[in-house]
C-alpha cells in the first residue's frame, strides 16, 4: 500500500535537492566567504574601519598591514571574498575592477587563492587571466 503523504514528502525532498552546477556555484559561493575572515583581519589590522557599500566590506587605510601588503607594492587596493582593503576610496573604476574580482571569489571559492597565486608565479599581474578579466569588467561603462 503506498502512503499519499509519505509520497509527497519524498518529491518534495527531491524537488529541493540542487543538482548539477549550481549546487556546486552554491558550495563555492559558501566556502569562499572563508576569505573574508581573512580581509577583515587586514582591513582591521590597517586600523581602518569598517565600511559597507556595494554588497561588500570596503576597509580605507595606508597605515598597518595595508601599507605593508599593498602601498610598499604599488597595488591601490585587495579584494579577500567580499572585502575590499584600499589605500584610498575606490574610483568607479576601482569599484568594477574590485567588484569582478568578488565575482571570481563567488564562482571560485576556495580555489580562488591557489588559483590566483599559481597563475600570478607563472604570468606575473599584467598578463593575469584574472586581472585580465577585472580589467575588462572595469573598462566596461555598460556595468
Amino acid at each position: 500500500m503506498v502512503r499519499p503523504d509519505r509520497d509527497r514528502s519524498r518529491a518534495f525532498d527531491a524537488r529541493a535537492r540542487v543538482r548539477g552546477p549550481s549546487r556546486r556555484r552554491e558550495r563555492a559561493l559558501n566556502t569562499g566567504r572563508v576569505y573574508d575572515l581573512v580581509g577583515h583581519v587586514i582591513g582591521l589590522l590597517s586600523l581602518a574601519r569598517p565600511r559597507r557599500a556595494r554588497g561588500v566590506t570596503q576597509y580605507v587605510s595606508d597605515r598597518g598591514l595595508a601599507f605593508l601588503i599593498l602601498k610598499r607594492r604599488g597595488y591601490s587596493a585587495i579584494t579577500f571574498g567580499h572585502v575590499i582593503v584600499s589605500l584610498a576610496p575606490l574610483t568607479e573604476r576601482g569599484w568594477r575592477h574590485e567588484l569582478a574580482h568578488v565575482g571570481q571569489y563567488d564562482r571560485l571559492g576556495l580555489r580562488f587563492i591557489p588559483l590566483y597565486l599559481w597563475h600570478y608565479s607563472r604570468v606575473g599581474y599584467a598578463r593575469h587571466p584574472f586581472e585580465r578579466e577585472a580589467e575588462a569588467e572595469s573598462l566596461d561603462s555598460t556595468m
